[in-house]
């Protein structure tokens, strides 16, 4: 039984492995045509990385953008979004990770198809001398955690800074207000003459009553009638059958 080297340390599939990887990087594209419909997406999240970085306040000279095309065998052809940090800032490094996710909650928005094309963001940086840090620290750097007792702790020094700051405030208004005559209630003014009012206003001059406005005798009453001696006699037989 023969075997070729290629059997005995199975380089056949290599060797087909390679070629069919060589071929696919040939096949994938390498350029994004002006006009295109991969150029349109370039520009879409060009304007949307620019609009995203005025929106936040951060400065336009810190971050650029590349669109690479790429091929995948479960996704087939899509683009990469890479973003470029060009000037090192630790604000920046922190919040890295809710600045890519508004981003694509933007491109989402204005393209709901990006999922299908848009296979992911990367990092890049190229910030030159203006990173401090060059060199790795000691090992135990990244095994200390912070204790929730640090972070109460610097809660409660902000608190008491906060306090500070009011209390001298309120100092600084108390020695003020005490310098200051108070406007509480109006100066007193003298009243007049012409203000003081005269007897006899304050009620309407007295009207003489005439016979006409004089009460007429109540008439709720039926006006009394004489009993006659018939009416007598009748009352005393009644009283005389009881």
């Amino acid at each position: 039984m023969h075997l070729s080297i290629p059997h005995m340390f199975g380089l056949k599939k290599v060797f087909k492995l390679g070629l069919a990887d060589s071929k696919s990087q040939r096949d994938a594209p390498e350029t994004i045509e002006g006009g295109s419909e991969n150029d349109l997406r370039r520009q879409l999240i060009q304007v949307l990385l620019h609009d995203s970085m005025r929106r936040h306040g951060i400065p336009p000279s810190w971050l650029d953008c590349q669109m690479l095309l790429v091929s995948s065998r479960s996704r087939g052809e899509g683009m990469y979004v890479r973003l470029i940090m060009r000037h090192w800032d630790l604000r920046l490094l922190t919040y890295a990770v809710a600045f890519q996710q508004s981003l694509m909650t933007d491109i989402l928005r204005f393209e709901p198809h990006a999922s299908q094309w848009l296979h992911g963001i990367s990092w890049q940086l190229e910030v030159g001398d203006s990173c401090p840090y060059t060199e790795l620290p000691d090992r135990s750097v990244w095994e200390e955690h912070p204790t929730p007792a640090d972070a109460s702790t610097d809660v409660m020094k902000d608190l008491e800074r906060m306090f500070a700051i009011r209390d001298a405030d309120m100092l600084v208004r108390g020695a003020e207000a005490a310098h200051q005559p108070s406007t509480a209630y109006a100066k007193t003014q003298p009243m007049s003459i012409e203000d003081t009012p005269k007897p006899g206003t304050a009620y309407a001059k007295t009207q003489p009553m005439t016979l006409e406005t004089v009460p007429q005798p109540s008439t709720a009453y039926e006006k009394t009638q004489p009993i006659s001696l018939e009416a007598i006699r009748q009352a005393s037989k009644a009283g005389a059958k009881t």
